[in-house]
């Protein structure tokens, strides 16, 4: 890592219902390259044997995706990690912000393989979504969302450490 870029990891970028559709849609490319091994034979089997490895490393790393924030020269992103290194981020569109703040909101939401079963069944849960404030707080975009109080801190406290944001309570002015 240079001396420019910091960051964070805060936690998995998807919940563990939505990794079980990511394991199902990698698992029908997978059939598919390993019938092509078996039903070829020399150098094809040899490719269709590598192709299949690179498939399963995509498909792997794709699923252990994380989110977190980063902080470049043009300040603080949404970033994604990998296996602990930085792979990539997202453009913060709203640098003339000078205020953070956290939002807790109520969320619910439905299980795909249990709702089809029961379709009124929902999990619910605490999302803790920070929201970057214009001065008056009358505009907000949200930046991120976290499960647990203790990270969404962790990522305040490394946003007002690292840039010229500004803590504060959430209280519009629209005066």
């Amino acid at each position: 890592m240079d001396n420019r870029r910091k960051h964070i990891i805060l936690e998995d970028l998807f919940e563990s219902h939505k990794k079980v559709h990511l394991y199902v849609l990698f698992l029908l490319p997978t059939a598919f390259f390993i019938l092509g091994t078996i039903y070829k034979s020399g150098f094809t089997q040899v490719l269709f044997l590598f192709g299949l490895l690179i498939w399963l490393f995509l498909a792997i790393s794709f699923i252990f995706v994380k989110k977190g924030l980063v902080k470049t020269d043009s300040g603080i992103h949404f970033g994604y990690f990998c296996w602990g290194r930085y792979v990539g981020k997202d453009k913060n569109k709203y640098l003339d912000r000078p205020t953070v703040t956290i939002l807790k909101f109520k969320k619910r939401q439905k299980l795909a393989f249990i709702s089809a079963a029961n379709p009124d069944f929902s999990s619910s849960f605490n999302s803790f979504d920070i929201y970057l404030l214009n001065k008056k707080h009358t505009k907000k975009d949200k930046l991120i969302g976290l499960k647990n109080i203790s990270r969404a801190n962790s990522a305040i406290e490394f946003m007002t450490k690292n840039s010229d944001l500004k803590f504060e309570l959430y209280s519009p002015d629209f005066e």
